[in-house]
Parts: C-alpha cells; structure tokens; sequence
C-alpha cells in the first residue's frame, strides 16, 4: 500500500533505519508491503509527512519597555538566528 503523494508534502514514515540518519527525514520505504485476507484488518498503516516552514522577524531594542515598537526602536537587521524550520508533521 502506498500514499498518494501531495504536491509539497514530503514522506517521513514509514521508513528505514538508513533514512534516520539525515535530518529532516526523507522516507526511502514510504509504503507497506500486505497480503490481505478477507475478513482481516491491517492496523498501523501510518503515513507520517512533513512540508517547509519558514519564519522571520526583527530584532529592536525596547528603548521604553512598553512591548510596543515604537518609530525611535529601529532594528538594526533581521534575526539572524531564526532559521528555516522543517517539522515532521502527520496528516489525517
């Protein structure tokens, strides 16, 4: 049994223990080798997927402490530390 993949959308699980080793996880086995048999259900076939995120910001100084800021709080460069995120997520 295989899933459809979604434009996007990569496969995490199922997978094999090779494709643990590189973060984010890319599935190599994304699929369920079954026989059915009448009368029988095949439980756990779970399909695990992730897609990119990304997030930005701008770092200022909080001249007043207000939370707010202000016109005179000029950020000097984007935040450097925020990285590209990629998160594993599952789709139901």
């Amino acid at each position: 049994m295989r899933e459809e993949a979604q434009a996007g959308w990569t496969c995490s699980y199922p997978n094999v223990a090779a494709d643990l080793a590189v973060k984010p996880v890319v599935s190599t086995a994304c699929w369920y080798e079954e026989t059915f048999t009448s009368g029988v259900t095949e439980r756990n076939n779970d399909f695990g997927n992730w897609t990119p995120a990304s997030k930005t910001g701008m770092k200022f100084e909080d001249l007043d402490a207000d939370g707010v800021k202000d016109g005179t709080e000029a950020g000097p460069r984007r935040l450097d530390h925020l990285r590209r995120l990629r998160r594993g997520r599952r789709q139901g």
